[in-house]
């Protein structure tokens, strides 16, 4: 009797072992409290981008009292949380021009 518990035991924590696999998953597309804390004001996206791994998804365009554009990025946290980065388009003159980090915030990274 003692057996048939511990097969059934072992056979249940085989069989529940896929749906644990994912449980706990790192991706390093995403960002972590230290490479949050590695970014600044002043930053432009593609710096930002590579400290993280990836990039964000934009989900919001907002404007400054100036009518400056402000795009605003959300990274989803490696482990838990999420950043949200807000950049504005600094002109370089001509047609080019590059995002400048002015605004960035946390919700619970770890």
């Amino acid at each position: 009797m003692k057996l048939k518990k511990i097969i059934g035991i072992l056979l249940a924590a085989i069989l529940c072992m896929p749906f644990l696999a994912g449980c706990g998953k790192i991706d390093p597309t995403n960002i972590s409290k230290e490479e949050y804390e590695q970014i600044y004001i002043g930053m432009n996206k593609d710096k930002v981008d590579k400290i993280v791994g990836g990039g964000g998804e934009q989900f919001k365009e907002d404007e400054l009292k100036s009518g400056t554009p402000v795009y605003v990025y959300k990274y989803k946290g490696e482990r838990k949380g999420s950043a949200t980065l807000s950049f504005i388009i600094v002109n370089t003159g001509g047609f080019s021009g590059y995002f400048k980090l002015i605004e960035k915030t946390e919700d619970n990274l770890k």
